[in-house]
């Protein structure tokens, strides 16, 4: 993720464009997420019928996107980097993310969503849908709908937040998918359907966003460290919690569960926003 998001950074600034960021972190996102969309409807009739197919057109997808990515021209250091030379700048590139206020802010607001994000993924959303009476051989369908959502609210949320600002989007980022998440906590219907949707929905609508934010915050020299820094230390920090949260759902079950996630989206993702527009860069 940390060299994705450095090397596209420093391509458009290098071709003059870094004012395009936003729109073509928005683009991507959406660009995999109709990947994934592809991907769920032709996988599963592929692996029925030939269960070794799919893990070749892996393979080959893989490598022509190593073709593909060799061929960018991005900007090489006059000196060939050493190993203590490469120590030296990840261990300033961590004191740079750590030392500023914002960009923790930032991820503060990451670790609150990613684990709201990963729990409903991972022991919500397929359960809760059979409890309010979907039927399972509709959940991929549900499923394939949720990452069209995805696919649109990334493509357009560039233009969203360059109208309504940034600050604005950071906040809808957490009370969308925090409202939806108490209102399937209340009703128990194929309605809740529509709060399922709203929520992912508002998930996508976070990653473009706070990842053009946290680049534009980042010290050139040591951008793919510290955007490394700031994925590694969320997704620890994730992993940790994400077991407290499955033993919630086994103790209390899932309404409870949810609205304790949308209390802890709005107190931990609203400490988020408040660290990175009150702090120092």
């Amino acid at each position: 993720t940390g060299a994705w998001s450095s090397l596209t950074y420093e391509v458009l600034e290098k071709e003059g464009k870094i004012d395009k960021l936003a729109e073509v972190m928005s683009k991507a996102g959406a660009y995999f997420s109709l990947a994934a969309v592809v991907g769920s409807l032709v996988g599963a009739p592929i692996f029925k019928y030939a269960p070794r197919l799919p893990f070749l057109l892996f393979f080959i997808c893989i490598f022509l996107s190593g073709i593909v990515a060799m061929q960018i021209k991005y900007h090489k250091p006059k000196n060939k980097p050493t190993l203590s030379s490469l120590l030296a700048t990840t261990k300033d590139g961590i004191k740079f993310m750590l030392g500023s206020q914002k960009l923790m802010g930032l991820m503060v607001l990451t670790i609150a969503m990613t684990t709201s994000r990963m729990l409903m993924n991972q022991n919500i959303i397929q359960p809760y849908q059979i409890n309010i009476g979907v039927d399972v051989a509709l959940i991929g369908v549900t499923a394939a709908i949720i990452q069209m959502i995805q696919t649109g609210v990334m493509a357009w949320a560039y233009k969203v937040a360059n109208k309504v600002g940034y600050e604005v989007s950071l906040i809808i980022t957490v009370l969308a998918p925090a409202v939806a998440v108490l209102m399937m906590s209340q009703v128990s219907s194929l309605a809740s359907l529509g709060f399922i949707f709203v929520y992912c929905a508002g998930q996508a609508f976070k990653e473009p966003i706070a990842g053009f934010l946290a680049l534009k915050l980042m010290v050139p020299t040591h951008r793919a460290t510290m955007a490394s820094t700031s994925s590694v230390l969320s997704s620890v920090i994730v992993g940790l919690l994400l077991p407290l949260g499955g033993k919630t759902i086994d103790l209390y079950g899932l309404n409870y569960t949810l609205i304790l996630l949308s209390v802890w989206m709005v107190g931990v993702g609203g400490m988020g926003i408040a660290i990175y527009n009150y702090g120092k860069k």
